[in-house]
């Protein structure tokens, strides 16, 4: 799948609202996420087609380029996280943050370049992400980070906000009036609402699927894609993907390594 066909999905706040949860399946990005999304229309992509309004990427003031230099960098990009922590009460995993970036640096939506994502075991990466969520320095204390039990392979631990986070979202919200920032707003809230949808094994499958470009051999991508079949008929079930997806994804070989 080429990057550039999946570069255009994060709807706006009409569909944050009322999109009903089938509305992001078998595609975890979407195609054409807007208001008038069809229920089947968002399947089978990682990384979303359409799923935006025409926001200026340039003029958004989450653009975590920050001229080139990491303070600015650091200090947008913390913003960002607060915003996608923001637009949901319930706790996100690490590797649903990480995909939540990564489409929306596929639709220059946050400003993060494609070079600040690498491979990963968990599939696509980006430390920055990574080390603004473990160690905040302009927003210490607006979320909290736990590290993910024994048994739990996949997720990379959880973040929630805190008291003073929901605080410092509110702030935030009701200070950026212009419509870029709105704009912005709403494409974050669509994300986040498709992305609570999925598991973190069926996040797994799909990325490493989608984007086997940014998957790294392991263990780990040997045991999502031996459960390939379990994991898919649950999205099918959940109706998170359509057959034709579902057989693609559990029937199909893809294996990025197979001998």
């Amino acid at each position: 799948m080429d990057n550039n066909e999946i570069n255009d999905n994060m709807a706006g706040e009409d569909m944050a609202e009322s999109t009903d949860n089938t509305d992001i399946n078998n595609d975890v990005s979407g195609e054409d996420m807007t208001e008038s999304t069809d229920n089947t229309d968002i399947n089978n992509d990682v990384s979303g087609e359409d799923m935006t309004e025409s926001t200026d990427n340039t003029d958004i003031n989450n653009d975590v380029s920050g001229e080139g230099e990491c303070e600015d960098l650091k200090f947008a990009l913390e913003n960002s996280v607060l915003l996608v922590l923001g637009a949901n009460k319930k706790k996100i995993s690490l590797l649903l943050l990480e995909k939540i970036f990564f489409v929306l640096k596929l639709k220059g939506i946050s400003g993060y370049t494609e070079s600040e994502f690498h491979s990963h075991v968990m599939g696509e990466y980006s430390d920055q992400l990574e080390d603004a969520v473990m160690n905040p320095e302009y927003l210490k204390g607006a979320w909290e980070y736990t590290s993910p039990a024994m048994d739990d392979h996949y997720s990379g631990g959880h973040i929630v906000l805190t008291a003073s986070g929901k605080e410092m979202y509110n702030e935030s919200i009701h200070t950026g009036t212009d419509e870029d920032f709105k704009g912005y707003l709403k494409n974050i809230r669509a994300v986040r609402k498709a992305y609570n949808e999925y598991s973190d094994a069926g996040m797994l499958m799909l990325s490493y699927n989608a984007f086997p470009e940014y998957a790294e051999r392991s263990d780990l991508y040997d045991e999502i894609y031996g459960k390939r079949e379990v994991i898919a008929k649950k999205l099918l079930k959940k109706g998170r993907i359509d057959k034709e997806r579902y057989r693609e994804l559990a029937v199909d070989e893809w294996h990025r390594w197979q001998d």
